[in-house]
């Protein structure tokens, strides 16, 4: 071969590598430019189809990466799964990125029930990572913005997962101690996810039925804003108050259950619950037991044989007003009638 064909064969295969270099690394700009998720696969697949065995590539750890996040935005979990371990095995691949593939591994099969108990280690992995990146951004000047954002995005994701597959296999009451356990630090991370404060409190309840009122309330009460109770929550506090009442008859248990039943018939009129205050305060506050008695028995529709109108009776014509006159006592008893009226917008 004479020195001018071996230049000429030289120059082609340089020019050949060079449009190889520039076709790659425009389909590489192309994949992750695009925003169709659809697309964006087909093209990331296209170039793991054509370079992906190159390992002098710099770009294939980050090519399984796309793929992996691209796959589960997809819902394609076994995709996910594939490509995710794929990244994992890169050796150099950066902590912020493993804690990503780790939480849609997590996700994957435990979306996909494939294998629980990877799913679970993934976000026990997540969980771990989280907690290393907040150590190390202990004394940064932006600490708690970034101990903030690890915690919504990282650390609470991987609890509800764990919960979620604990709740999946089935619980005992060690399981569900655990459960309540991982959905209070969940719900102190994300308090604006309300999936780990109804675990808690479905949980809490069965711990309830077991007798368990004790660690029922105090599960409870550190995912509820007392300020701001829903009905439910009223309701489920008041009576679990109660319940604790009965057995110990403990004043503040009796008060909490006052207070708690007091909250939740603000938010819904309900003649039972005006009864039960009514009892409770009986003792305590005869004039204000009277006047939810007096409520109850307008919400009855002003059933004399309810116990409503028989508790109002006995508090106010044996008790309150035995001393007066009879004409006295009636003229009280609709005074008080009107007066309920008047608070339920009735009058």
């Amino acid at each position: 071969m004479n020195k001018k064909v071996s230049l000429v064969l030289f120059l082609f295969m340089c020019g050949s590598f060079l449009l190889s270099g520039n076709e790659r690394q425009d389909l590489w700009i192309k994949a992750a430019a695009e925003k169709n998720p659809e697309i964006k696969i087909q093209l990331f697949e296209q170039y793991k189809q054509k370079y992906g065995d190159n390992k002098r590539d710099k770009n294939i750890k980050f090519l399984f990466y796309n793929l992996a996040q691209t796959s589960f935005v997809l819902k394609k979990f076994e995709k996910t799964i594939e490509y995710g371990e794929k990244t994992l095995t890169f050796e150099d691949l950066e902590d912020h990125y493993k804690v990503n593939i780790s939480l849609w591994l997590a996700n994957a099969y435990n979306l996909a029930r494939k294998d629980y108990d990877k799913a679970y280690s993934y976000a026990g992995m997540v969980i771990d990572f989280g907690k290393s990146i907040k150590e190390m951004a202990e004394g940064l000047q932006r600490a708690e913005e970034i101990s903030k954002g690890v915690d919504k995005r990282y650390l609470a994701p991987a609890l509800r997962i764990q919960i979620r597959i604990l709740l999946a296999k089935g619980l005992n009451d060690n399981t569900r101690r655990e459960v309540i356990e991982k959905g209070i630090f969940a719900y102190e991370l994300d308090p604006g996810n309300e999936f780990s404060k109804r675990t808690v409190l479905k949980e809490s309840v069965e711990l309830a039925k077991k007798n368990l009122i004790n660690e029922a309330i105090a599960a409870i009460e550190k995912v509820v804003d007392h300020e701001d109770l829903t009905y439910g929550e009223s309701n489920l506090l008041a009576r679990l108050y109660y319940h604790r009442y009965s057995k110990g008859k403990a004043d503040q248990d009796k008060d909490k259950a006052i207070e708690c039943y007091e909250k939740a018939y603000a938010k819904k009129k309900r003649s039972s619950m005006a009864v039960k205050i009514g009892q409770l305060l009986s003792k305590k506050d005869k004039d204000k037991a009277i006047s939810y008695f007096a409520e109850a028995y307008i919400l009855s529709e002003s059933d004399k044989e309810s116990d409503a109108y028989k508790y109002l009776q006995q508090l106010w014509f044996k008790d309150k007003a035995k001393d007066k006159t009879p004409e006295e006592q009636e003229a009280g008893f609709k005074d008080i009638i009107n007066a309920a009226n008047i608070r339920l917008g009735e009058g």
